[in-house]
């Protein structure tokens, strides 16, 4: 469909219904929609809300599968960009445009529509939503669904304080450690688009949330008392996961993790690897020397011996010799 200054809603292309979805946990079952409703409604209604009315284009709603993009006529205001968007004021074109949706409960007066959106299709296991600028300017909002992870649905009933499932931090933490399988401060901050002291607070509040009884996050063993903490899913969360499909990482994303541990925090030892890695200490050696034969790190000392021995990334067009001293 498309709507504008000039055009009623109009219908350009059926696509498929936002379809239903059984969803099964343990010896509940359930129906739940392929796109959240309220992250759809909220992106529909920001797109109408926020976009430039004085521009002759059409504010379009494409409709594909499981799918939908919202594509708007006109730019970000205000100071928000993507990089903010989550917690930056609202900044309406519109004010009373903005205030009478509001009042007719369409939409926040606050500017919690992107909260929302986020909450909605991560509680979902679905990715964030995507929101850019582009040429014209117009600003597109895409909302990518299918089926929901049942890992995620289950880890999110689990905790306790069960308000920690809907608070957008929280989610934005958990799917960062799903995707890397670590988090600190320096790199969760971004994700959360929180200064660094805030987005300390959202981690203390997920180490004091617990899954089963069981903590959620726990520090990663091996890191120095100089550097600063980092944090991964508890054995038992990760038992949890893997039992409902969000099973262990193959070898490709294993070492992916690795050297973004490695390269994010400037060393890597085999006490950080087997913790990480959910391996033994020998295995976590094992899998350090081949991550240096294959040229991505190297030796801390060249010695290769002492107490709190490590590795170091090998920088962007670095080249190591691989070939171990001899004894």
């Amino acid at each position: 469909m498309h709507f504008g200054a000039n055009q009623p809603s109009i219908p350009v292309e059926s696509g498929q219904a936002n379809r239903l979805v059984h969803v099964t946990q343990g010896f509940a079952h359930g129906q739940l929609r392929a796109l959240p409703p309220l992250a759809l409604r909220e992106a529909i209604v920001n797109g109408a809300i926020h976009r430039d009315w004085l521009a002759p284009q059409a504010t379009t709603v494409e409709h594909i599968g499981t799918n939908v993009t919202i594509t708007s006529p006109g730019g970000f205001l205000g100071g928000v960009r993507p990089s903010n968007i989550i917690t930056h004021p609202s900044a309406p074109r519109y004010r009373s445009l903005a205030e009478a949706v509001a009042t007719l409960r369409l939409a926040e007066r606050e500017g919690v529509g992107v909260d929302r959106m986020v909450r909605e299709m991560l509680a979902l296991g679905h990715p964030s939503p995507e929101i850019a600028e582009i040429d014209g300017p117009y600003v597109r909002v895409s909302l990518i669904g299918g089926p929901p992870k049942p890992h995620v649905l289950d880890l999110l009933a689990s905790l306790d304080p069960a308000i920690a499932a809907r608070d957008v931090d929280v989610l934005l933490l958990l799917h960062r450690l799903m995707q890397h399988g670590w988090v600190d401060v320096e790199r969760a901050a971004p994700v959360l688009q929180r200064p660094h002291s805030e987005t300390q607070a959202a981690i203390t509040r997920l180490l004091n949330t617990t899954s089963a009884g069981a903590p959620v996050i726990v520090d990663v063993r091996g890191v120095r008392p100089e550097d600063p903490s980092a944090y991964r899913f508890s054995d038992e969360v990760r038992k949890r996961l893997a039992e409902n499909g969000g099973g262990r990482q193959d070898a490709a994303a294993r070492s992916a993790m690795l050297l973004d541990w490695a390269r994010a925090r400037r060393r890597i030892s085999s006490t950080e690897v087997a913790d990480l890695s959910d391996v033994s200490t020998p295995y976590a050696g094992t899998l350090l020397i081949n991550m240096e034969a294959n040229g991505a790190i190297k030796p801390g000392r060249e010695n290769r011996m002492g107490r709190g021995f490590f590795y170091v990334p090998v920088r962007d067009g670095e080249t190591t010799d691989t070939t171990s001293p001899s004894s």
